[in-house]
């Protein structure tokens, strides 16, 4: 799905995704990280949304509050959690809320910071083991470096264990040189990557469309 600018796309897509319910409308087939919203019912299925760069769980949970219909919100679990800060290289090595690093820029030409994606993800393995292990539905994704980081989770997550119930990203996308693609080359992820919606302004002057349109 391709829209005109970053701005529509954040209402437009989060809309479509919590209003056409992904589970059976798809697009195409540790460190403790806080719950920033609490559990309701276990009949729900649950979202774990996660933040862009230099955004928090909250700051998330506030935003998709202010988009998405309360009707609509409520027909879900969500869960935002934060990023664990680490020195961002893009931010002169600064303390930032970033999922991973990046090293030399944002083009997926660049190489993947895989260090401090494993880190990330381990804490979101272990959320999906938890949520999982109840036997409820659940869907992974975000938004900018927060879709980046479901994806790579996701890819980690099929290795080992059934497939979740779907996986979402909005602007984002993945470097060439991601260890995703050698993980879903392997014979235990194959075949078994959910349903999975995927989203991007096509004016988008930062995160490119292209770049996400060849992670697609």
């Amino acid at each position: 799905m391709w829209l005109k600018s970053r701005s529509r796309l954040h209402r437009l897509s989060l809309w479509l995704l919590v209003g056409t319910n992904i589970l059976t409308h798809p697009q195409r087939n540790v460190r403790p990280m806080p719950n920033t919203a609490p559990m309701t019912s276990s009949a729900k299925p649950l979202i774990i949304f996660c933040h862009g760069s230099g955004d928090t769980g909250a700051g998330a949970q506030a935003w998709i509050q202010h988009l998405v219909p309360s009707s609509e919100y409520q027909k879900w679990d969500w869960i935002f959690p934060s990023a664990e800060p680490i020195p961002y290289s893009l931010n002169g090595g600064m303390i930032s809320s970033v999922w991973f690093d990046r090293i030399g820029g944002f083009e997926p030409t660049h190489p993947e910071h895989t260090e401090s994606i494993e880190r990330s993800s381990a804490g979101l393995l272990a959320m999906l083991e938890k949520e999982t292990s109840m036997g409820r539905d659940v869907i992974i994704g975000g938004f900018s470096m927060g879709g980046g980081i479901a994806f790579q989770t996701a890819a980690r997550w099929h290795l080992r264990n059934p497939p979740l119930a779907a996986v979402f990203g909005l602007s984002c996308y993945l470097n060439r040189d991601s260890k995703v693609w050698s993980i879903l080359n392997q014979q235990s992820a194959k075949n078994k990557w959910p349903p999975t919606f995927i989203a991007h302004g096509g004016s988008d002057d930062f995160i490119l469309p292209n770049w996400g349109q060849a992670t697609y």
